[in-house]
């Protein structure tokens, strides 16, 4: 017995089932009760992959923005109750709109594609990366403190800096510029993302490819000024 998977995208597959155990041939009825789970399954199916692009950009498979919001709130909720630590990561290519520009955004997409999987295999499980839109990013690391927030970042980076990009024989290269900002209960998901926004301004001003750490307070901001100018830091 053939059984199509129909649904509104097309054809999900076929169920192919062979002859009973017994060897007798199967009655209406259990051709009916298997036609009727056939229609069940293929409808999970549908809302399996409904459910799956309504949560994630269709060009780097990452998640999009409004999860990545949605998941960001339970963490901080998450961090209130059980009093552990988590950090976002706000990350930038670098002069991506000079690499379109000169060569192509059909390669420009190519480059983000490879970013997203580097992206992906930096991540540990329970972490959560998405595209927030263009050439920026966004990871939350969950169950970490500062230092190690700052390992994974530099971990991306590095991974990143690495990373070849081919174009007609040539070998192309991007790098990237991160802000971190560790969870804070106290603020809202939009407030830390404008903290880690600050940090990733910091690592832009301050000669890009590197991170920066957000921290509160008159010596956190005159910390991220002083990464911004260099001419003040001596570098």
């Amino acid at each position: 017995l053939i059984f199509p998977l129909r649904g509104i995208e097309g054809l999900y597959g076929i169920v192919i089932l062979g002859r009973t155990v017994l060897g007798n041939e199967y009655t209406d009825l259990e051709r009916m009760y298997v036609d009727r789970l056939m229609r069940f399954l293929a409808v999970g199916i549908q809302n399996g992959m409904h459910h799956l692009s309504s949560i994630t950009d269709s060009k780097t498979g990452l998640y999009n923005h409004d999860f990545f919001m949605r998941r960001l709130e339970e963490e901080l909720a998450r961090c209130d109750r059980h009093g552990t630590t988590a950090c976002v990561l706000m990350i930038d290519v670098d002069r991506f709109k000079r690499f379109n520009d000169t060569y192509g955004h059909m390669t420009g997409d190519i480059a983000l594609e490879a970013l997203a999987v580097e992206l992906k295999n930096a991540m540990r499980t329970g972490d959560a990366v998405a595209r927030f839109g263009g050439e920026e990013f966004c990871v939350l690391a969950v169950d970490c403190d500062a230092r190690g927030a700052m390992e994974i970042a530099e971990r991306i980076r590095t991974c990143v800096e690495n990373l070849r990009i081919d174009h007609d024989g040539e070998e192309l290269r991007i790098t990237i510029s991160v802000g971190l900002c560790m969870l804070d209960p106290r603020s809202t998901a939009k407030q830390l993302l404008d903290d880690a926004d600050k940090a990733l301004y910091a690592s832009k001003s301050g000669g890009r490819n590197r991170c920066s750490f957000f921290r509160p307070g008159f010596l956190g901001r005159a910390t991220l000024v002083r990464a911004s100018k260099p001419e003040l830091s001596g570098t």
